[in-house]
């Protein structure tokens, strides 16, 4: 798989970071520096869902290449969705639970 680096900004952090580095430039701090940021990626990271699904892959990869201008590329990724939903339609009944009933009123 495709691994992804995520950089973030945040000037008050840079400028703790950079008077740190002036006071002390020792391991551990560094190392304090690194465990922060590596459970900020993480906490990015958290929330996001990941895709199991080939059909929501293959979409997801065919808007991507559409919204960046590639007609052509995307535009064959979606024939290649399409027969793949025909040949293998999902389900989309879903089970409902049942209306509520009107209670009677009486007079």
């Amino acid at each position: 798989g495709a691994e992804y680096e995520l950089y973030m900004y945040n000037a008050a952090e840079a400028a703790n970071l950079a008077s740190e580095s002036n006071n002390s430039t020792s391991a551990a701090s560094a190392a304090t520096a690194e465990t922060t940021a590596a459970d900020r990626v993480a906490e990015v990271f958290s929330t996001l869902k990941k895709l199991e699904d080939p059909n929501d892959i293959l979409f997801a990869r065919a808007e991507g290449l559409h919204a960046h201008g590639h007609m052509q590329e995307a535009s064959c990724l979606a024939v290649q969705l399409a027969q793949e939903l025909l040949a293998n339609p999902p389900n989309l009944m879903i089970e409902l639970p049942p209306p509520p009933t009107k209670a009677k009123r009486k007079k």
